[in-house]
């Protein structure tokens, strides 16, 4: 009787912790006569026991546990719930490399939790340092019975920043034929690695990811590609006259909603057949499996990414306002409302039903279309910045166009592509490159003071734009402002904290081809995220285009001029 046994545990472990638990399992273990896991109540006994002897730290009480479940294993082929889990997870988490191993090797013959468990376990534990110094993980990984974790891994370590992680656990895959797959979710990690670490590896699966993903066409060279639903409709369409078919939002919906499959694999699976463009549908789904507005906004950089487009209609546009503005509560009152996203495009229509919605008393329908009048406000307002600030750049108007650059960024306006570069072009017609006196001119600090600004709130001012700048301090020998600027810069590409964290926003012409030519066609993309961890010493970082050797000899005989 589970509940009696329940109840009985539950009264000892109140009275006397977990060493009454002990107690207990000590009469428990010699009656040998509870084996069943299929009912609530005996679920909860067992977790219960076993959170207890890996608590207690008692080898005997956990031993004991082991050979318990052995017993019921072999003679009623019942496996303990949760056992390799908790066990490993509790030694993982005090950072205990013998005992991880040690139960790792015991479990596994009998008790392995399947690919992905294992998968969620390592990747839990992948950015603690100390488990990666002492080569507890890796040690687990080469020891399990699959080898499946590139694609798990090495992109989850990347997009939290750890570059050095990710490339490590690169190494020790592809050491174990451990490769990533074509239209995987590795493709950022493999263009940020071609253009920054040029000895990046032979692997051919890695190689036919670029390969692939520089091509225009469905095969590059021998590398045999994956073919297409796309690709095959075009074929049989002009083969036999067919119609290509199109991408079902309704399906890719409940695709995306499946709770089996993780949001990594159905979006990998959709870039994978080759689709260039979701509907409003998939991306409410993506947004309720999210569950936040900041992994939302990730999701969307993640699309943009892949090449996935979304249509741009007034539903999409407000998820994309109230993501950004991080207001929780209005973007999944929109995104649970029941309402179809058409509804949102049709302004007679969505009149009529604000009326009827405030008449109904149906306030959370009322609630989503009045943020649809709130988000189409905020794009107006937007286009209305943008217009302003353009006529203080072409009227080199310095002050007009800082105080337009604060209030885009008090109200979270996006500046577009095109007004940032005649920003970059004004900087560098302005600031002199062979500056007479000491005395710095008055357009050079409004440029810096330009520069931090968009710098501020992540937008990204080329290095030829910095450069220009400190070699004009250096000429008026104001190196007082200039080691402060290196200081500032130095920070901005190692230290400061972005919109995403661990990575620092690089303009587009700082950046490797590898990384650019994907991304060339995303509309207003102005640069990209890389790692704060990436070594100032590789050439194609910032830092080392900014600080050379030129530079350095400059420096020298600027300090020598002053002294």
């Amino acid at each position: 009787d589970f509940e009696l046994w329940g109840c009985l545990l539950d009264q000892l472990q109140r009275m006397h912790g977990d060493s009454g638990v002990w107690g207990l399992w000590y009469a428990l273990w010699g009656r040998k006569c509870l084996f069943r896991i299929d009912s609530p109540p005996a679920r909860l006994l067992w977790q219960t026991i076993l959170d207890a002897a890996v608590r207690l730290n008692n080898e005997k009480f956990l031993d004991s546990v082991w050979i318990y479940a052995e017993w019921m294993n072999d003679i009623h082929d019942t496996k303990w719930p949760k056992l390799y889990t908790t066990i490993v997870s509790h030694f993982l988490s005090k950072h205990d490399h013998k005992n991880a191993l040690r139960w790792h090797m015991r479990l596994t013959p009998n008790f392995y939790p399947g690919s992905e468990t294992f998968a969620n376990i390592i990747r839990q534990y992948s950015s603690d340092r100390v488990l990666n110094s002492s080569l507890t993980l890796h040690s687990l990984y080469v020891a399990s019975p699959e080898r499946n974790l590139y694609d798990i891994l090495v992109p989850h370590l990347y997009n939290l920043g750890y570059e050095d992680l990710a490339r490590g656990w690169r190494r020790i895959c592809l050491r174990h034929n451990d490769e990533p797959k074509l239209h995987s979710l590795s493709r950022p990690f493999l263009r940020y690695m071609a253009g920054f670490w040029h000895e990046w590896g032979n692997a051919m699966s890695e190689q036919e990811l670029i390969a692939l993903e520089r091509s225009n066409s469905e095969e590059v060279g021998n590398v045999q590609a994956e073919v297409s639903r796309e690709f095959m409709n075009r074929v049989h369409g002009a083969t036999f006259g067919i119609s290509a078919k199109t991408y079902n939002d309704s399906l890719g919906a409940r695709w995306f909603a499946t709770s089996w499959v993780s949001l990594d694999t159905a979006t990998s699976v959709i870039a994978a057949l080759g689709i260039k463009q979701i509907g409003p549908l998939s991306l409410q789904s993506i947004a309720l499996r999210e569950g936040t507005a900041e992994g939302f906004m990730a999701r969307l950089a993640h699309l943009e990414e892949l090449r996935i487009s979304i249509p741009d209609s007034s539903y999409v546009n407000t998820l994309r306002y109230f993501a950004k503005m991080r207001d929780e509560e209005f973007l999944f009152d929109i995104l649970e409302c029941d309402l179809h996203p058409d509804v949102f495009d049709d302004i007679k229509l969505h009149g009529r039903l604000m009326d009827s919605s405030a008449a109904a008393g149906n306030w959370s329908a009322y609630k989503a279309l009045v943020g649809t009048r709130l988000a189409t406000i905020d794009k107006t307002t937007g286009k209305a910045a943008n217009m302003l600030l353009q006529t203080h750049i072409l009227q080199g108007d310095y002050q007009g166009i800082q105080r337009v650059l604060d209030d885009m960024r008090a109200l979270k306006i996006t500046l577009n592509k095109e007004l940032s570069n005649l920003m970059f072009k004004l900087i560098l017609d302005k600031v002199p490159r062979h500056p007479k006196g000491n005395r710095p001119p008055k357009s050079l600090i409004d440029c810096i003071s330009i520069c931090r600004q968009l710098s501020s709130f992540d937008v990204p001012v080329p290095v030829i734009c910095w450069k220009t700048i400190l070699y004009c301090l250096g000429r008026l020998g104001r190196l007082n402002e200039l080691h402060e600027l290196c200081l500032e810069l130095l920070d901005y590409y190692t230290k400061r904290r972005s919109a995403r964290p661990g990575f620092v926003p690089v303009h587009l012409l700082d950046l490797p081809e590898s990384m650019t030519e994907p991304v060339q066609d995303v509309e207003n993309l102005m640069g990209l995220y890389i790692p704060s961890t990436t070594p100032p010493r590789l050439p194609s970082h910032p830092l080392f285009q900014l600080f050379d050797s030129k530079f350095q000899g400059s420096m020298t005989r600027w300090a020598f001029r002053r002294t």
